[in-house]
């Protein structure tokens, strides 16, 4: 027989208590997205509602009308500092009365109401000189204006050259004159590579400006610098003379260029541009970049070509990298021992300290003179 008690309609839970819950209804997510809309729908209700009762609560204050300033423009009245009195009437004066500056008219606006106020650096009126200039500055066509004027007028003017007054030589026995060329035979050879001194010796006697009397003995050296090398194309080397000693210890400063045996600036000689040492590497790794090329075709054929193309890149770049390093090599020049040049002389050369002449008692004509020491220029 079955028992039916109270506790028969009374389900057993699955943790085994004999308590059963009430039945749960299962609210599905369409309905929570509804509720959720209906809350925020709601309070945005509210909050507008709330905003716009204390904006109706509020009364409506008018805004201050904007007023135009149409009158003219007016600036503040300059006051005018009095005049110094005379010495005279402030000796007498015991106090001088305080300046005070005029009333303004009754139509002149206060400065507030003026929309700019312009002063003056010192509160004066400028005076009449002050004034003048002024105008003269600002009127056109000053004589400013006229100086700077355009290209035309630049070019209508003319070029009003001083002429040259021509002088006389005070020793023109003792001067040797600008544009003399001096010959000389070098006693060192010449190579530009690095810059230096070079000598050369005088094979004949140099006379003055009226070639009656020797001036430069045969035998007399001189010294110069190589100051630079070549560049490219060059084939000369520019030579400065600065010094020249006499056989009679006599020094003079010429500071001027060398040449040539006909005049012409610098100094010929052998010039070598280092051809081999420019482009035997970058032509040594030409042949071997051919190589590496040759046998990358070989390989490629074969099948392994990924690694003999790294081998001619770097190839390629090694003979760049040659190249560039020796590529701009400067050419050097050389010139022997005992080669003929010449000096251009660049400024007159006045031996009239070191030297003074004499007639002699057998011709006195100016083709007999001779040349003798000053002592007493020299010193000793």
């Amino acid at each position: 027989m079955n028992e039916t008690g109270p506790q028969a309609g009374h389900d057993v839970h699955a943790s085994g208590s004999m308590v059963s819950e009430p039945a749960r209804r299962h609210v599905s997510g369409s309905q929570k997205l509804a509720v959720a809309a209906l809350v925020l729908i709601s309070s945005l209700s509210l909050i507008w509602l709330g905003g716009r009762s204390s904006t109706q609560d509020e009364p409506s204050q008018p805004k201050p009308p904007i007023v135009a300033n149409v009158e003219p423009f007016r600036p503040v009245p300059i006051e005018v500092a009095p005049e110094p009195p005379a010495p005279a009437e402030a000796a007498k004066a015991a106090e001088p009365a305080p300046s005070t500056p005029p009333p303004p008219a009754a139509d002149d606006p206060p400065p507030e109401e003026s929309p700019i106020f312009a002063y003056s650096g010192s509160g004066q009126m400028p005076n009449a000189d002050q004034r003048s200039e002024d105008k003269q500055n600002d009127a056109p066509g000053t004589a400013d204006e006229i100086s700077n004027g355009g290209d035309l007028s630049g070019r209508l003017k003319p070029d009003i050259q001083e002429p040259s007054r021509a002088t006389l030589l005070p020793h023109p026995d003792l001067v040797i004159t600008q544009g003399t060329i001096i010959p000389c035979i070098l006693q060192t050879a010449v190579d530009t590579n690095l810059p230096g001194y070079v000598k050369c010796v005088l094979p004949k006697a140099v006379r003055g400006a009226t070639n009656n009397v020797v001036l430069l003995d045969r035998g007399t050296t001189v010294i110069g610098e190589i100051q630079r090398g070549l560049q490219q194309g060059d084939a000369r080397v520019f030579v400065l003379w600065t010094r020249i000693e006499t056989p009679d210890h006599a020094l003079v400063s010429i500071a001027s260029p060398g040449a040539d045996e006909l005049g012409r600036s610098g100094m010929p000689g052998t010039v070598d541009n280092h051809f081999r040492e420019r482009f035997g590497g970058a032509i040594l790794m030409s042949v071997i970049q051919g190589a590496f090329q040759a046998a990358g075709q070989y390989a490629a054929s074969s099948g392994g070509g990924s690694g003999t193309n790294s081998f001619q890149s770097n190839g390629g770049q090694a003979v760049e990298t040659t190249l560039r390093a020796t590529i701009n090599l400067p050419p050097t020049l050389k010139k022997n021992q005992g080669d003929a040049v010449s000096i251009f002389v660049a400024r007159d050369l006045d031996f009239s300290d070191v030297y003074d002449l004499r007639a002699t008692a057998a011709a006195p004509s100016p083709q007999h003179r001779e040349r003798r020491r000053n002592n007493n220029a020299i010193g000793g």
